[in-house]
C-alpha cells in the first residue's frame, strides 16, 4: 500500500476540480445556442405580412413566430408585446415623414401626389392595419400622434394667415378621409380613379385651405339721403 501523501491529494483535487470545471463549461456551450441576429428581422417581416393580411386581432404572437421560424418566447423577448411589435412592423413614420415638404404655393399637389404615389408600397396596408384596430388604445393613439406629427403640426409650421390650426386640422381631416375610402374600405368608385385625375380633382380643394385667405373686404355702408325741403 503507497503512502499517504498530502501533496498528492492535494494535486488530486486539482486535477477533479480542472475535470469539473471542463466539464461544466462544455456543458454550458452544449445547452446555450449562440444569438441568431436574423431573428428580430425575421419576425418583423412576418408579423408586417401577417398584419397586412390577416389585421391585428385575427394574428396571434404564435402564428408570427410559426411564420418566422421562431417562438413566441422570443418574439415577446425582442418586441415586449403583440401591439409593440404591431407598431413596429406597420410603422408610417418613413411614408408621412416628409409628406409637407415643399413649395407652399403647389403643396396641396405635393402632398396628394407623394400620398397617392405610395399606393403600390407597403403604406396602404400599414394605414389599413392601423384603422382597423380600432379597439386597442395604444394603437390608435399611436395612430393619431403620427397624423398630428407630420400633418397637422408640420402643416402648422407652415400656413400664413388667420385660423392657421384650423386649417391645418381640415388639411388633416381630408387626407384622412382620402385614405380611409381608398385604402381601408377601398371605395370602388375611386379605387377605380387614376392617380393623376384624383389628384387634378382633390388638389384644389386642399391648396384653397393651405393659401392664406384674403381679407374680406369691409363692405361700404351709404349713408341714407336725407330730404331736402323745397321752398317756393
Amino acid at each position: 500500500m503507497g503512502q499517504y501523501s498530502p501533496h498528492s491529494a492535494a494535486s488530486g483535487r486539482a486535477v477533479q476540480n480542472s475535470d469539473l470545471m471542463t466539464y461544466d463549461s462544455e456543458t454550458r456551450r452544449k445547452r446555450g445556442r449562440p444569438r441568431d441576429a436574423s431573428v428580430p428581422a425575421r419576425i418583423e417581416t412576418a408579423a408586417r405580412e401577417l398584419f397586412a393580411e390577416r389585421g391585428f386581432g385575427d394574428t396571434s404572437v404564435r402564428a408570427i413566430a410559426d411564420a418566422a421560424g421562431s417562438s413566441a418566447a422570443l418574439v415577446i423577448r425582442h418586441f415586449g408585446s403583440k401591439e409593440q411589435l404591431f407598431l413596429r412592423a406597420m410603422s408610417l413614420d418613413g411614408g408621412l415623414r416628409e409628406v409637407v415638404d415643399g413649395t407652399i404655393d403647389d403643396l396641396g399637389r405635393t402632398i396628394l401626389t407623394r400620398l397617392l404615389q405610395s399606393r403600390d408600397t407597403a403604406l396602404p396596408d400599414a394605414w389599413r392595419a392601423l384603422m382597423l384596430a380600432g379597439d386597442q388604445h395604444q394603437i390608435q393613439h399611436h395612430r393619431r400622434d403620427l397624423v398630428r406629427r407630420y400633418l397637422f403640426d408640420a402643416l402648422v409650421t407652415r400656413l400664413d394667415g388667420s385660423d392657421v390650426e384650423a386649417r391645418a386640422h381640415l388639411v388633416s381631416a381630408q387626407l384622412v378621409g382620402l385614405v380611409l375610402l381608398l385604402w381601408v374600405d377601398q371605395d370602388a368608385t375611386l379605387v377605380g380613379v387614376s392617380t393623376d385625375k384624383l389628384i387634378d380633382l382633390y388638389a384644389p380643394s386642399l391648396q384653397r385651405l393651405i393659401d392664406s385667405p384674403s381679407p374680406r373686404p369691409t363692405p361700404l355702408t351709404v349713408e341714407p339721403t336725407k330730404a331736402v325741403d323745397h321752398v317756393d
